[in-house]
């Protein structure tokens, strides 16, 4: 990276400054002034420089005189003034003569004790020369100050070469024979410095218009093949404070967004500690100390960040983090102590740390007593996001108190953190409070449990505690279990859908998950991780599964991938036999370093459902309501059950639930229908004027039927109402049902994996009441009617108020037989309790209606017309479905309300078993059917065409039993004549019997004329 602060100037030839130090007794008393000249800020040189002509600014000398030709006129200043020659400061007592009189070369003079300046895009440089033995100890104090406008505000000092002394340690006694050391004005002073030998230039970077440099040297000694033990040349640069952009960033004036950096606010008295507030405002940022240079030696430095302002119902969290490993790089040793080659440029955390000369901590909180989350050093690595649990986060950087330059750093030194704040929900699991990694999960909804959002520290353990606990009851403390004797209301069904630990996959199990069946709690420490698996019990609870590193032993991971491919399974989860279940996550590294990633799928099961179980319909989720004894008027609530494992998302696709209605004879229900909802299903109810009821227009996927209950042979239930949920202005609905006995079937089909009871619900109360006492008239009539055929009339009068008439048709055998009804009328497809979008409405020029019902899927509305016929079959004959237990009656009711007669034929039909020809000879070739041979040749056409009456059927029988009875006719005589003549005693006892036989005929025909006048009923 080009950095503005650390470029140097085309290369600059070299100058040799021989400096000459006084007698050592001498030379306690010129540092002691020029220790003096440094603390005053270069007060002696001010004054010099105040006294130079003006034509010569700080950064240059004025020889004492121009040349041997000038004016000598005082009084004429501006050729004295002109004749002023002015030489750069860094040229005074460099060895050479620059200025025309010499005065720059005065004897005894050296560059050290001195104050320098500079022009901005300007590089100096000198070199010190080594001293000789008899000047030690070598004491040189080098100022370098930045005023400000063109001579720069801040400092770059380059260390070209450097050998001071040796390097011993990183602690006590570190440069016994010399070393640099550098101080900042307006900082409190610091001990430490550099010594030994730099491999690379080395760069240092003010942070203050003004540093003192000084450069000690106790003992002068030679090196191996390589010189002697000092060697000092540097480079000074000014800059300007706004092309600083590595340290400070851009500052642009018309820029909408500002990208300067933050620094922080020094605290009073440090020399690099800082403080930082609502850094969501700011582009906070940490850096070391003279970033991106050299930091001092024996420093502490700390970073305090802060966030006051936090939004209401929400908590603060910081991070800190460096996605660009350039731009770190702390000093490790890299070095054995015989003096090996370097080890390779790492970062090294944590324990690796301890023996290092300069780490930068951070913790969890403001203090040093709180958690450490990570402990870096070193540098060609990224520093991973490090982020607190609320909203406070130390940062702590330390330094050796000495350093060597031995080996290379890079274009940077240091390091800069960037920092962010987060802000999550306070109520959430998102962040621990209190510093302990607990959480108590209270409620019947659902949700998901994850690791912390924030860094967690080494042998960190967190706990989930899941309880169910029902609204009304106080989240404080811990529940009561309101479980009644027959278990539960609520189970917690939790489905791990990942666990992942980063980094190198060990066989050790010491980082796992571990789920439990039940309440496990661990009060206040405990450390079962080392523990075998059957010692995993905790408040008698059980050990479902223990997740380690790279093993998956039940996950439902696929859930991740895509929601609509298919739900998790129980053998893919874990479902817990009470209404607790707790979830431990064992952590042995801290997450800064080594995140652990699980994520998981919870979720409160209510197994509640009003009412009593009714498992005569087959589904768990049906249920029988009878109205109490104790209290006969009570309201009793109805709803759909929240079980999970009912719907798609528990993995059921289709769902149908019958609850059924039963009060005492002569009560009637009252139902009222509160709230339904059915998902995505494209559905409406509508009010139909044909019915009187709520029908269902659209897909009725995921709707609310109610059932009449019509008592025949077998129990038939009548469709009334039907409810879904887009129209909702028809609610609360209310309504009664005919009788004591009805059903509600809610059925939800073709479900996929995300739907549940939050989409496909209904709420209904019932109150069971006393049937009203009508006149006998307007009473409802249910006409039962058996054999094997017939007809029969309705009729309707003037000013009708009756609700409706039934008439059931029914059979008393249902093995291979079957009912046909014809109804004078027009099918009404429009009038159904459900039906399609957009159905063809069909003009009826009456009021008056039939409903007729087939079994449990025929349920048609006809408009009462001679002009046209409706034929209806019992249900299952165009399957043949014998086996089938579903009712083959036929019942139809008759809805008066203008006046009109109606009739209505109907017969019983057996099916043709032989396929080559008739089973039987009385059939209806039409319908493919065979009748009863009692209705053929009657005088009634019960076929839809007639054929039971056609005339030549009908004659050939005639013939036949003509000549039957001319036959009989003949034997009888014979058999009379024979008789007479040979018994002629017994002629008293042949009348008697004649007499008998004659009235027997008679009997017969009368039989058979009251089964048809029977057939013929007439209902009003």
């Amino acid at each position: 990276m080009t950095m503005t602060m650390a470029t140097a100037a085309s290369p600059r030839p070299r100058r040799t400054v021989v400096v000459g130090v006084p007698r050592p007794t001498a030379a306690v008393a010129v540092l002691a002034a020029v220790v003096v000249a440094a603390a005053g800020g270069g007060g002696v040189y001010a004054k010099l420089a105040s006294a130079r002509p003006a034509a010569c600014t700080l950064s240059e000398f004025a020889c004492s005189s121009s040349s041997s030709t000038a004016d000598e006129d005082d009084d004429d200043a501006n050729t004295a003034a002109a004749a002023v020659r002015c030489v750069q400061s860094i040229k005074y007592c460099d060895g050479r003569r620059d200025c025309p009189d010499g005065s720059d070369e005065p004897h005894y003079c050296t560059p050290c004790n001195r104050t320098y300046y500079g022009d901005v895009g300007k590089t100096y440089e000198f070199e010190l020369h080594r001293p000789k033995p008899d000047k030690l100890p070598f004491v040189c104090f080098i100022k370098l100050v930045a005023p400000g406008h063109h001579l720069g505000d801040l400092i770059q000092v380059t260390l070209d070469s450097f050998t001071i002394g040796r390097f011993a340690s990183y602690t006590n006694a570190g440069c016994p024979d010399g070393d640099l050391h550098i101080t900042e004005s307006d900082r409190p002073a610091v001990s430490g410095g550099w010594c030994g030998t730099s491999w690379a230039p080395a760069h240092y970077y003010s942070e203050t218009n003004s540093i003192t440099l000084l450069v000690r040297l106790y003992t002068l000694s030679s090196l191996d093949n390589t010189g002697y033990n000092f060697d000092f040349r540097l480079g000074y640069k000014m800059l300007n404070r706004n092309r600083a952009v590595v340290r400070y960033g851009e500052q642009k004036m018309f820029a909408k967004v500002n990208e300067s950096f933050h620094m922080g606010d020094l605290m009073e008295g440090t020399y690099c500690s800082r403080i930082f507030s609502n850094c969501d405002k700011k582009r906070c940022v940490l850096q070391s100390p003279n970033y991106p240079g050299l930091y001092p030696r024996n420093l502490t430095c700390y970073y305090a960040i802060r966030q006051h302002t936090i939004p209401y119902g929400q908590q603060a969290l910081i991070s800190i983090t460096q996605p660009y490993s350039r731009l770190v790089s702390i000093k490790t040793d890299r070095t054995n102590p015989e003096g090996a080659d370097p080890k390779p440029v790492e970062r090294k955390d944590w324990s690796k740390c301890d023996n290092v000369p300069d780490f930068v901590t951070v913790y969890d909180g403001y203090t040093t007593r709180d958690p450490i989350l990570l402990r870096f050093c070193g540098s060609g690595e990224t520093v991973p996001v490090t982020t607190s649990s609320g909203p406070e986060l130390l940062v702590q950087f330390s330094t050796s108190p000495y350093g060597t330059l031995m080996y290379p750093f890079g274009p940077l030194h240091g390091f800069q953190l960037q920092v962010q704040v987060h802000f999550v929900d306070i109520e959430s699991i998102k962040y621990t409070k209190n510093k302990r990694c607990e959480f108590w999960i209270r409620n019947t909804g659902r949700g998901w449990l994850h690791a912390p959002y924030h860094s967690l520290p080494e042998n960190t353990t967190c706990w989930y505690h899941l309880q169910a606990t029902p609204a009304g009851v106080a989240a404080a403390g811990y529940p009561v279990d309101r479980e009644s004797g027959s278990g539960p209301r609520y189970k917690v069904w939790v489905s791990v859908l990942k666990f992942y630990v980063t980094g190198p996959q060990t066989r050790d199990c010491t980082t796992n998950l571990m789920v439990w069946d039940g309440n496990s709690s661990c009060h206040p420490f405990c450390d079962s991780r080392n523990a075998s698996s059957s010692e995993y019990q905790h408040n008698n609870s059980m050990l479902l599964a223990n997740y380690c590193p790279g093993q998956t032993p039940r996950s439902c991971d696929h859930f991740l991938l895509t929601r609509q491919q298919r739900p998790c399974t129980l053998s893919e989860s874990f479902l817990s036999t009470s209404r607790s279940l707790t979830v431990q996550l064992n952590i042995q590294h801290a997450t800064a370093l080594r995140p652990v990633s699980f994520k998981a799928l919870y979720e409160f099961v209510d197994l509640h459902q009003d009412g009593s179980s009714w498992p005569e319909t087959g589904s768990m989720c049906s249920r029988i309501f009878r109205r109490p004894t104790h209290s006969p008027s009570s309201t009793i609530a109805i709803r759909s059950p929240k079980n999970v494992f009912f719907y798609g998302r528990g993995g059921n696709k289709n769902l149908s639930c019958v609850f059924r209605l039963e009060g005492q004879p002569g009560d009637v229900a009252k139902v009222t229908i509160l709230t339904i909802g059915s998902g995505d299903r494209s559905c409406y109810s509508r009010l139909n004027k044909d019915r009187g009821t709520l029908q269902c227009v659209g897909d009725i996927g995921s709707s609310l039927s109610v059932l009449d209950e019509v008592n025949g042979p077998k129990t038939m239930l009548v469709p009334r109402h039907c409810l879904c949920s887009t129209n909702t202005s028809l609610l609360p609905y209310t309504f009664v049902t005919l009788g004591s006995k009805a059903s509600m079937v809610w059925d939800v089909f073709n479900m996929n994996s995300t739907e549940d009871f939050r989409l496909h619900y209904f709420e209904a109360t019932v109150q069971f009441v006393r049937r009203e006492v009508v006149p006998k008239r307007c009473e409802v009539k249910s006409n039962l009617l058996t054999g094997p055929g017939g007809h029969f009339t309705f009729h309707s009068h003037h000013n009708t108020t009756c609700e409706s008439h039934f008439v059931i048709l029914t059979q008393q055998k249902y093995t291979n037989s079957y009912l046909y009804a014809k109804l004078p009328g027009l099918a009404m497809p429009d009038s159904s309790h459900a039906v399609p979008n957009n159905t063809q409405h069909v003009h009826c020029p009456t009021n008056n209606r039939f409903i007729v019902h087939a079994g449990d899927t025929v349920h048609t509305v006809v408009c009462p017309d001679p002009y046209y016929t409706v034929e209806v079959f019992s249900d299952g004959w165009h399957t043949r479905d014998v086996m089938s237990n579903s009712s083959r009656d036929i019942v139809i009711e008759f809805i008066p309300i203008d006046p009109g007669s109606y009739t209505v034929s109907w017969i019983q039909l057996s099916s043709r078993i032989r396929a080559d020809g008739p089973y039987c000879h009385s059939q209806c070739p039409e319908l493919d059917a065979c009748i009863n041979e009692s209705l053929w040749c009657d005088g009634v056409e019960h076929c839809p065409s007639g054929y039971d009456e056609s005339f030549g059927y009908c004659m050939h029988l005639l013939y036949t039993h003509l000549v039957y009875s001319i036959a009989l006719t003949v034997a009888i005589i014979i058999v009379a004549v024979s008789s007479g003549l040979t018994i002629l005693w017994f002629r008293r006892f042949r009348s008697a019997s004649s007499a008998a036989a004659g009235c027997r005929s008679p009997s017969a025909k009368s039989a058979e004329t009251e089964a048809v006048v029977s057939a013929r009923d007439v209902v009003y």
